[in-house]
Formats: C-alpha cells, sequence, structure tokens
C-alpha cells in the first residue's frame, strides 16, 4: 500500500481566488470564470484533497457527456495532481474511477445526455460534487441538484460544486442564483488575469483585440470570453424586439379595439397569458397585458382567463401545448372556446413575428417587464435538433409562445393606409358618419335601423 509520511501542500502553486475556492466549506458553492482560469484543476484539486483527507468516502465529477469528463478531468487535471504530489492514486481507465490508497473513490461522469445517466446517481453517499459545465446542461439542473445530489451528500455533511464558464443561455439554473444573489449559494468568480500562470499570455491577448477593434470591449462575446460576465448575444436572439417598441399607454382608435389572449401551457408547470389588441385604425398590434402563472393547476390559469374574458370580451381565445383531452374537459368546465394557433410551422411564424417587430408594427405596453425579458434572453440552442433550430430546452419562453400564437390571430395587417387627399377627406367623412350613428345607436339601443357590425 502507499504511504505517506506527511499532508500534502496543496495549494504550492495555487493562487488566492483558486484557494478561496477551494477551501470553501459552503454546502453548496459556484464557481463561474472565464477559460484558462484554472477553474478545472481547482476542481479536481478539491475533489482529490477531500478524498485524501477523509478515508472511504466517495466523491463525484459530472460533465455534459463521459466523453467530456475524460477530456476535462482525467488525464490533464486528475493524474497531474497525482503526479504532483505522488499519491499513487490507482486510474481504472474502464470504469472511469480514481481510488485513492485510503479507500476514497472519484468517480466521473456524464449527466446530460441521458436521463438514465442522471437516474444512475441516486441512492449513492458522496462528500464531494463538482458539477462542470453547469451553465450548459438541457436536463433539469435544479432538480439534479436538490432532489438526486442534495440527499446524497446528507450522509457525509458533503458539498455540492457547479463550475462553468459564461455563454449566451443566461437562464440556466447557475445563471439564476448568481443574478439574484441567492444567499443559499457561496458564489466565486475570477478570471485568467487572476491566474499568474496564464495571467501575461491572457493580457498580450486582450490587448490585441482590443487595439484592432475597440468597440469589442463592449461585444457580448468579448465580455463573455475575457470578462467573465453573463451577457447575451443580440445577434443569436430568437426574437428581434427593440426596447424603443415600448410605449406608456394605448393610442385613441374610433373603430373598435378587438383583443385576443394567448394562452400557453408548459409541462414544467408554467402558464402564459397574453393579451393583444388591435383594431382598423392602427397597422400596430398591442400586447395590453402578460403574466405568468406559476402553478400546476392548470384550471387556475383557466379561471384568469375567464376573468380576463369578461373584461376584454376576446374575439379568439389560442392555446398552446395543451392536449384535446384537456381542451375539451375545461372548455366544457368554463365555458371558454379555445382556437387552434395556426399550422406554422413555430421558427415560420417567428419569422413573420420578427418581420412584424423589424417594421415596428408590434408595440408593447410598459408595464409587460416580464414578456420582455424572455424576448431578450431567448437564444436558439447550440444544439440542433432533427437538423433544425430550436430553442433551449430548459429556456423560460411561456409568454413569448403565448405571445406568438396569438398575435397571429391578430388582423392589424389589414389596416389600409390613407394616402391622397381625396381619400383623407372620405376616409374623415366616413369617420363622422360612423361617430354620428354610434351615437344615435347608443341613444337608441332598440331602434336596429342604426345598428353597425363595424363598431
Amino acid at each position: 500500500m502507499h504511504e505517506r509520511r506527511q499532508q500534502p501542500e496543496w495549494f504550492l502553486k495555487s493562487f488566492k481566488a483558486q484557494q478561496d475556492f477551494i477551501e470553501d466549506p459552503a454546502a453548496l458553492c459556484i464557481a463561474l470564470c472565464t477559460r484558462r482560469a484554472g477553474k478545472s484543476y481547482g476542481a479536481g484539486l478539491k475533489l482529490i484533497k477531500t478524498a485524501y483527507e477523509r478515508p472511504g468516502v466517495s466523491c463525484l465529477y459530472i460533465a455534459l457527456t463521459q466523453e467530456s469528463a475524460y477530456r476535462i478531468m482525467w488525464k490533464d487535471v486528475l493524474k497531474a495532481i497525482d503526479r504532483q504530489f505522488n499519491l499513487g492514486i490507482e486510474f481504472r481507465e474502464t470504469k472511469m474511477t480514481a481510488i485513492l490508497p485510503n479507500g476514497s473513490v472519484i468517480y466521473l461522469s456524464g449527466a446530460d445526455n441521458r436521463k438514465d445517466e442522471m437516474d444512475k446517481l441516486l441512492g449513492q453517499k458522496y462528500a464531494e460534487v463538482i458539477i462542470d459545465e453547469a451553465f450548459k446542461y438541457r436536463i433539469d439542473t435544479h432538480a439534479l441538484i436538490h432532489d438526486i445530489l442534495e440527499p446524497a451528500t446528507a450522509d457525509y455533511n458533503g458539498r455540492i460544486t457547479l463550475i462553468g464558464t459564461p455563454n449566451n443561455f443566461v437562464q440556466s439554473y447557475p445563471a439564476k442564483i448568481i443574478k439574484r444573489d441567492d444567499p443559499r449559494w457561496s458564489i466565486h468568480r475570477w478570471t485568467a488575469l487572476d491566474n499568474p500562470h496564464i495571467r501575461e499570455n491572457f493580457k498580450a491577448r486582450m490587448d490585441s483585440i482590443l487595439k484592432n477593434d475597440p468597440e469589442a470591449y463592449s461585444s457580448a462575446w468579448f465580455r463573455q470570453n475575457y470578462l467573465g460576465e453573463l451577457v447575451v448575444d443580440t445577434r443569436d436572439l430568437i426574437y428581434k424586439f427593440d426596447p424603443a417598441s415600448i410605449i406608456d399607454e394605448m393610442p385613441d382608435s374610433v373603430s373598435e379595439w378587438r383583443f385576443v389572449l394567448g394562452v400557453s401551457y408548459s409541462h414544467r408547470g408554467f402558464i402564459g397569458l397574453v393579451v393583444w389588441a388591435y383594431s382598423e385604425d392602427h397597422r400596430e398590434a398591442f400586447l395590453v397585458e402578460s403574466y405568468r402563472v406559476e402553478d400546476h393547476n392548470f384550471s387556475r390559469a383557466v379561471e384568469e382567463a375567464a376573468v380576463l374574458n369578461e373584461f376584454y370580451q376576446f374575439t379568439e381565445i389560442v392555446s398552446t401545448g395543451i392536449s384535446t383531452k384537456l381542451l375539451d374537459e375545461l372548455q366544457g368546465r368554463f365555458g371558454i372556446a379555445f382556437s387552434d394557433p395556426g399550422v406554422l410551422p413555430k421558427a415560420e411564424m417567428i419569422t413573420l413575428f420578427n418581420d412584424e417587430l423589424k417594421q415596428d408594427n408590434i408595440k408593447v405596453l410598459s408595464k409587460n417587464t416580464d414578456i420582455v425579458v424572455e424576448w431578450e434572453q431567448l437564444t436558439w440552442d447550440s444544439k440542433t435538433f432533427n437538423g433544425g433550430q430550436r430553442e433551449h430546452p430548459l429556456a423560460d419562453n411561456f409568454l413569448a409562445n403565448a405571445a406568438l400564437y396569438s398575435w397571429y390571430n391578430c388582423f392589424n395587417f389589414n389596416y389600409q393606409p390613407v394616402t391622397s387627399k381625396d381619400e383623407i377627406d372620405e376616409y374623415w367623412d366616413k369617420l363622422a358618419d360612423r361617430i354620428k350613428r354610434r351615437r344615435l345607436a347608443e341613444d337608441n339601443p332598440d331602434d336596429y335601423e342604426y345598428f353597425d357590425s363595424t363598431y
């Protein structure tokens, strides 16, 4: 058996930010870093240090796939640390397990490609868990951490650590934790400029980029890769929304406003409700209201729709993500008729929607902040699906979906602009006559002589 006479000098080559991260005793921890910042070495040292100091325990390293776990951690980190400190670790290649002389074991696993990989982690006990590439997962990271791994660390009073680099998916679970500064989590952030082993080369590369392109400093790719910031590259956004389209109040309209409700349901238990308004006096469609119902009981959302319907008297109620059986049941229970969202593929509908956005034919009332946040964060998934583009499966898109499918049932595009003087005079004559007939109808509600379906 391999024996040691003294404790290794673990931090002989480490720098302050890396050492603070490794020694953090917090049960839940996140490290957000740029590339070349030393986070992988820090994660490997954290695993080995725990396994070395706590005989007979299990530790776990998780990457997106087993292949990436092997590529990132196996040879260039764990084996390098073993050589550095002469630890005598036995590396079993076929099972991707590293066994220390004291009986502790470090397992390497992938969890993002298949659900059964995540299920294999059930029923185990771990003293240390590292989840690498944590900002890229397509599985439910919240469930992986709190439903599977957190109970698995209870026996050893263990720790769970997420590490990764910024990318366009700023709706990932760790990104949300950082943004709201969740008090349950200890958060570490550093860049390659904090790493003395790479600092000079990294800074030289930054200086060269900024010298050739001073505008690069404000670009998303530079801020992600060199500053470690959680920002989205606007070029990759699905919805081309311009904040200039936000308005404070609805314009006047002589013609009748027509209202359309969109209802979007997700299997994750979120419901989006969006109200559109349009009239024949305006080329634009107006997004009036939007909010989520964070409840797994869909009946609550339909009750909300019923209340809205009493106020707006919708011409259409468009639903998406709801089974036909459930729709029939809800329609019978609440007396609300739901329309089909249309037959166009979603990508084509988004293209049409973006064309309207670019032409400033979609206006959004300023109170609708949640849907604006969705539009400003939704990017296409970097992984294609059946050769085509798709949204990230964990993205918050409930309001965006409700808005998209219900907007398609607005008919503001039927608006015909007035151009010549004769057309203008004719328009105003018709408008004055319509106002007169409407007032007569209001004064004589039982007199059908003045009824006009265009009111």
